[in-house]
Protein backbone atom coordinates (compact mmCIF):
# COMPACT_ATOMS: atom_id res chain seq x y z
CA UNK A 1 0.00 0.00 0.00
CA UNK A 2 2.94 2.35 1.05
CA UNK A 3 4.87 2.18 -3.31
CA UNK A 4 1.41 2.31 -4.26
CA UNK A 5 0.47 5.28 -2.78
CA UNK A 6 3.68 6.46 -3.52
CA UNK A 7 3.25 5.80 -7.20
CA UNK A 8 0.03 7.62 -7.26
CA UNK A 9 1.47 10.44 -5.70
CA UNK A 10 3.95 10.65 -7.72
CA UNK A 11 2.05 10.25 -11.03
CA UNK A 12 -0.47 12.83 -9.68
CA UNK A 13 2.41 15.72 -8.92
CA UNK A 14 4.16 15.04 -12.12
CA UNK A 15 0.97 15.17 -14.34
CA UNK A 16 -0.56 18.55 -12.93
CA UNK A 17 2.66 20.22 -12.01
CA UNK A 18 5.58 19.31 -14.56
CA UNK A 19 3.67 18.16 -17.78
CA UNK A 20 1.59 21.93 -18.04
CA UNK A 21 5.52 23.40 -17.95
CA UNK A 22 6.82 20.86 -20.54
CA UNK A 23 3.94 21.15 -22.55
CA UNK A 24 3.78 25.11 -22.24
CA UNK A 25 7.97 25.13 -23.16
CA UNK A 26 6.91 22.64 -26.22
CA UNK A 27 4.24 24.24 -27.99
CA UNK A 28 6.01 27.92 -27.37
CA UNK A 29 8.89 26.43 -29.76
CA UNK A 30 6.83 24.66 -32.05
CA UNK A 31 4.93 27.76 -32.86
CA UNK A 32 8.08 29.71 -33.36
CA UNK A 33 9.97 27.61 -35.11
CA UNK A 34 6.91 26.21 -37.63
CA UNK A 35 4.84 29.04 -37.67
CA UNK A 36 6.92 32.35 -37.25
CA UNK A 37 5.09 33.30 -34.64
CA UNK A 38 4.92 33.68 -30.79
CA UNK A 39 2.39 32.19 -28.97
CA UNK A 40 0.92 33.89 -25.28
CA UNK A 41 -0.87 31.06 -22.60
CA UNK A 42 -2.43 32.56 -19.74
CA UNK A 43 -2.65 29.22 -18.02
CA UNK A 44 -2.22 25.91 -19.06
CA UNK A 45 -3.58 23.24 -16.64
CA UNK A 46 -3.67 19.44 -17.56
CA UNK A 47 -5.49 16.54 -15.42
CA UNK A 48 -3.50 13.63 -15.71
CA UNK A 49 -6.62 10.66 -14.74
CA UNK A 50 -8.93 12.41 -17.66
CA UNK A 51 -5.86 13.17 -20.15
CA UNK A 52 -7.56 16.83 -20.70
CA UNK A 53 -5.46 20.11 -21.41
CA UNK A 54 -7.04 23.42 -20.85
CA UNK A 55 -5.74 26.44 -22.13
CA UNK A 56 -6.75 29.94 -21.03
CA UNK A 57 -6.26 33.11 -22.96
CA UNK A 58 -3.78 32.24 -25.65
CA UNK A 59 -2.89 34.65 -28.45
CA UNK A 60 -0.44 34.16 -31.73
CA UNK A 61 1.03 37.04 -33.02
CA UNK A 62 3.66 37.30 -35.80
CA UNK A 63 7.39 39.03 -35.51
CA UNK A 64 5.92 42.36 -35.23
CA UNK A 65 3.53 41.59 -32.47
CA UNK A 66 0.71 41.64 -35.05
CA UNK A 67 -2.22 39.86 -33.40
CA UNK A 68 -3.61 36.82 -36.17
CA UNK A 69 -5.41 34.70 -33.80
CA UNK A 70 -6.46 34.15 -30.33
CA UNK A 71 -8.99 32.17 -28.32
CA UNK A 72 -10.51 32.69 -24.57
CA UNK A 73 -10.14 28.84 -23.83
CA UNK A 74 -8.59 26.05 -25.58
CA UNK A 75 -10.28 22.65 -23.98
CA UNK A 76 -8.43 19.39 -26.03
CA UNK A 77 -9.61 15.45 -24.82
CA UNK A 78 -6.99 12.94 -25.91
CA UNK A 79 -8.23 9.26 -25.89
CA UNK A 80 -5.33 6.90 -24.61
CA UNK A 81 -6.28 3.61 -25.72
CA UNK A 82 -6.69 4.95 -29.62
CA UNK A 83 -3.30 6.71 -29.21
CA UNK A 84 -1.23 3.33 -28.12
CA UNK A 85 -3.01 1.60 -30.99
CA UNK A 86 -2.37 4.20 -33.89
CA UNK A 87 -2.03 7.81 -34.53
CA UNK A 88 -2.55 10.46 -31.48
CA UNK A 89 -6.37 10.81 -30.87
CA UNK A 90 -7.96 13.70 -29.71
CA UNK A 91 -11.57 12.77 -29.19
CA UNK A 92 -12.24 16.32 -28.49
CA UNK A 93 -10.99 19.93 -29.38
CA UNK A 94 -12.95 22.80 -27.75
CA UNK A 95 -12.48 26.93 -28.68
CA UNK A 96 -14.33 29.63 -27.19
CA UNK A 97 -14.29 32.93 -28.44
CA UNK A 98 -11.71 32.20 -31.16
CA UNK A 99 -10.71 34.93 -33.36
CA UNK A 100 -8.88 34.55 -36.62
CA UNK A 101 -7.16 37.01 -38.86
CA UNK A 102 -6.72 36.51 -42.09
CA UNK A 103 -4.93 38.52 -43.89
CA UNK A 104 -3.88 37.80 -47.92
CA UNK A 105 -1.01 40.53 -49.34
CA UNK A 106 0.52 41.03 -52.51
CA UNK A 107 4.05 40.01 -53.37
CA UNK A 108 5.60 39.52 -56.90
CA UNK A 109 1.85 39.89 -58.26
CA UNK A 110 0.84 36.99 -56.03
CA UNK A 111 -1.62 36.82 -53.47
CA UNK A 112 0.06 35.44 -50.01
CA UNK A 113 -1.31 34.63 -47.00
CA UNK A 114 0.15 36.72 -44.06
CA UNK A 115 -0.56 34.75 -40.84
CA UNK A 116 0.80 32.03 -40.25
CA UNK A 117 4.14 31.74 -42.18
CA UNK A 118 4.67 28.34 -42.26
CA UNK A 119 8.28 27.39 -42.18
CA UNK A 120 8.96 24.06 -43.88
CA UNK A 121 11.09 21.36 -42.29
CA UNK A 122 14.71 21.71 -42.77
CA UNK A 123 15.03 18.67 -41.96
CA UNK A 124 14.14 15.93 -44.65
CA UNK A 125 14.00 13.03 -41.78
CA UNK A 126 11.38 14.99 -39.63
CA UNK A 127 8.32 13.17 -39.41
CA UNK A 128 4.92 15.60 -39.74
CA UNK A 129 3.11 15.25 -36.35
CA UNK A 130 0.28 12.32 -37.22
CA UNK A 131 -3.51 13.28 -35.31
CA UNK A 132 -7.00 11.25 -35.46
CA UNK A 133 -9.69 14.06 -34.52
CA UNK A 134 -13.37 13.28 -33.42
CA UNK A 135 -14.60 16.39 -32.45
CA UNK A 136 -14.25 20.03 -32.78
CA UNK A 137 -16.16 22.60 -31.35
CA UNK A 138 -16.24 26.57 -31.42
CA UNK A 139 -18.19 28.66 -29.22
CA UNK A 140 -18.80 32.15 -30.26
CA UNK A 141 -16.03 32.90 -33.11
CA UNK A 142 -14.90 35.34 -35.36
CA UNK A 143 -12.89 35.43 -38.26
CA UNK A 144 -11.91 39.14 -39.86
CA UNK A 145 -10.54 38.88 -43.61
CA UNK A 146 -8.41 41.82 -45.71
CA UNK A 147 -7.74 40.91 -49.09
CA UNK A 148 -5.02 43.65 -49.67
CA UNK A 149 -5.13 42.27 -53.29
CA UNK A 150 -8.30 44.13 -53.80
CA UNK A 151 -9.45 45.66 -51.33
CA UNK A 152 -12.26 43.26 -49.84
CA UNK A 153 -12.95 43.31 -46.46
CA UNK A 154 -15.19 40.55 -43.88
CA UNK A 155 -15.90 40.25 -40.43
CA UNK A 156 -17.74 36.94 -39.97
CA UNK A 157 -19.31 35.90 -36.38
CA UNK A 158 -20.81 32.98 -35.58
CA UNK A 159 -22.35 31.14 -32.53
CA UNK A 160 -21.27 27.85 -32.55
CA UNK A 161 -19.84 25.19 -35.26
CA UNK A 162 -19.60 21.73 -34.19
CA UNK A 163 -17.43 18.97 -36.53
CA UNK A 164 -18.27 15.71 -36.57
CA UNK A 165 -15.33 13.84 -38.03
CA UNK A 166 -15.04 10.42 -39.52
CA UNK A 167 -11.66 8.86 -39.96
CA UNK A 168 -10.33 12.43 -39.85
CA UNK A 169 -6.32 12.51 -39.71
CA UNK A 170 -3.22 14.32 -40.65
CA UNK A 171 -1.83 11.33 -41.88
Amino acid sequence: PFWIMVLFLLYSSLGFFAVPYFVKKEISQIVSNNYNSNIDIEKLSFNPYRLTTNIKKVTLTDKDQQLWFSADTVHVNFSLIKTIFNNTHISEITLDNPHYHLLLTQKNGLANLRYPQITPANNDNSEPIKLDIENININQGSVSYLDQTSDKILKLSFKKVGFKNIDFSTD
